[in-house]
């Protein structure tokens, strides 16, 4: 059975990832070269008209809070096996050799209690850690970094110049897992394909992201976002 991240809400803006409609913003700092992943959290707005006759007056209008029902929870859980142990092993580490990225420390990175994705600093990496780990034959394990921030370059600045065929390397206890680029993409924030990115089953890939093509100086943020797929050697 098909399984994805049911509930989880994406917003396009900077690194933009929001669970149950919380943002989380990572990654332009002002820097014109700045900040990683993303489709948009849509906004309904609704508008009632209310008949008025001298016989009966208007009822009084809802508060927001009587209109809209609460979502249910969005906060995912950790991605299991069919033993219920972990899906694949946690990344330690991470070497993109094409473009000079070695040994970049990588950090499981959570849902805050306000809803927002933590992310690490510019020179870390982040691991979706509800998400699939490497190594586990199925699954996506999704690695997520900054551009750049407040002016300082970060791990996956030169992510888009990957080619396909080029080698990944993760560390894990003990072990490197190797990985093949078979695609190098940029995708409109609004139109990232979410449920292929963060899809807990399937055949395992490795999904690099970051920000990507033009840089809006007003959201102080990139419009798009780099995604280069792997898959096992």
């Amino acid at each position: 059975m098909r399984r994805t991240l049911a509930g989880v809400a994406f917003f396009a803006a900077g690194l933009g990832i929001a669970f149950g409609g919380a943002q989380l913003v990572a990654g332009s700092g002002g820097d014109p070269l700045s900040a990683a992943a993303v489709a948009p959290v849509s906004s309904v707005v609704t508008t009632t008209t209310t008949t008025t006759t001298s016989a009966a007056p208007a009822p009084a209008a809802a508060s927001l809070a009587d209109v809209i029902r609460p979502l249910d929870s969005a906060l995912p859980e950790i991605a299991l096996d069919g033993f219920g142990e972990p899906l694949g092993f946690q990344p330690l580490g991470l070497s993109l050799p094409a473009i000079n990225v070695t040994d970049a420390n990588i950090n499981p990175v959570g849902v805050e209690a306000n809803g927002e994705l933590e992310l690490p600093s510019t020179v870390d990496v982040g691991w979706y850690e509800f998400g699939a780990g490497v190594d586990g034959g199925e699954g996506s394990t999704v690695l997520a970094a900054h551009i750049a921030y407040n002016g300082v370059d970060g791990v996956f600045r030169r992510l888009d110049e990957i080619q396909t065929s080029d080698i990944v390397f993760v560390d894990v206890d003990g072990k490197t897992i190797e990985y093949r680029v078979i695609n190098v993409r940029l995708y409109d924030k609004q139109a990232l394909p979410f449920d292929d990115i963060f899809r807990e089953d399937g055949e395992e890939q490795l999904v690099l992201i970051t920000c990507g093509g033009s840089f809006n100086p007003d959201l102080r943020s990139y419009e798009s976002n780099v995604v280069v797929t792997a898959i096992p050697v």
